[in-house]
């Protein structure tokens, strides 16, 4: 059997060891947030403008900022309250330095589906930009034409009624906070509103003014009765109910 004095002077030696090893680990835990922390920094940022010309304030601040926590929603209000002239601003991180910001005259609502990308639409019809992948952040809208991406350029409006009309309701149903996953347009008579668990037929074919009365009628009589409904059709003379 060891001597106590033996035994006490390893059992030093073993916590000695444990507390070196614990200072090491946290050593190299705080080396690598050091490491992230100095690295993930914003270095560069590039600054993609409309039509407008617009000399935006603020953009600076966003500079030696943290990229892992930066919050581009919080960063992008921040902005547009210091630019009260321009509709939209859309903040994209590029790692390891870059911000990438998108400057809208008018704020976007929709994407409208190309056969090699997508369109972003304002609610008047008009292309604010293009892109390749679709943002998750936009209802997506899908019409049974196909169009070409280099179809239509940066800055036209589109001509086509049933996309405007469901532009017009995608705009209108927001405001009475029925978000609007996807829109199908089959035909004029066929535009059809995804919602998370609902859906909602609408017709080009028909009054814009008469449907929309018809749908603020319903869904507010909805919410009073706390009732809710699988399917709404305001195609035709007197709206259909499914449940």
């Amino acid at each position: 059997m060891p001597h106590p004095s033996l035994r006490k002077l390893l059992k030093t030696h073993s916590n000695s060891v444990k507390y070196v090893l614990i200072l090491v680990l946290g050593l190299f835990f705080f080396a690598i947030l050091f490491f992230a922390f100095s690295y993930f920094t914003v270095k560069n940022i590039v600054v993609e403008k409309g039509p407008g010309k617009y000399n935006i304030i603020g953009i600076d601040n966003l500079k030696e900022k943290n990229l892992l926590l930066l919050s581009l929603p919080q960063e992008e209000n921040n902005l547009e309250e210091q630019n009260p002239l321009v509709e939209f601003i859309e903040i994209k991180k590029q790692y390891p330095h870059t911000l990438r910001i998108q400057i809208y005259d008018s704020r976007p609502i929709a994407t409208l589906k190309l056969t090699n990308g997508y369109a972003l639409l304002n609610k008047e019809g008009k292309i604010l930009s293009k892109a390749k992948e679709a943002d998750s952040k936009f209802t997506l809208i899908t019409y049974y034409q196909a169009f070409d991406y280099t179809m239509f350029q940066s800055g036209e409006k589109l001509n086509y009624s049933e996309i405007i009309t469901a532009l017009f309701f995608l705009e209108k149903m927001s405001r009475l906070n029925l978000q609007v996953e996807r829109i199908d347009i089959s035909g004029s008579s066929v535009i059809v509103c995804y919602l998370r668990d609902k859906k909602i037929f609408i017709s080009n074919t028909k009054d814009k003014t008469q449907q929309l009365f018809e749908l603020e009628t319903i869904i507010k009589q909805f919410k009073i009765k706390a009732q809710n409904f699988k399917e709404l059709d305001l195609r035709f003379d007197k709206p259909i109910v499914r449940f």
